[in-house]
């Protein structure tokens, strides 16, 4: 049953359990998305994720210049 189903009774009883399913479970979707040609590998993904991160100061700076910036940079 997925944690949001359980009554907070049952979340305080069986917490721990909880976390360890729930961090069990977790995984990068990227790293399950289909493969093949017409797909971008992790590390080009890795790639022009951090410069789109450097040109919008972390995403904190996320306006059209800067994000064509870095789509020249690495598209």
């Amino acid at each position: 049953m997925p944690a949001f189903e359980f009554s907070p009774e049952e979340l305080r009883e069986r917490l721990e359990e909880i976390v360890d399913e729930t961090f069990g479970d977790l995984q990068s979707q990227f790293l399950v998305l289909p493969r093949g040609v017409s797909c971008i590998d992790y590390l080009g993904f890795q790639d022009a994720y951090e410069v789109l991160r450097r040109n919008t100061d972390g995403f904190s700076y996320l306006t059209e210049d800067a994000v064509w910036s870095a789509l020249r940079e690495d598209s």
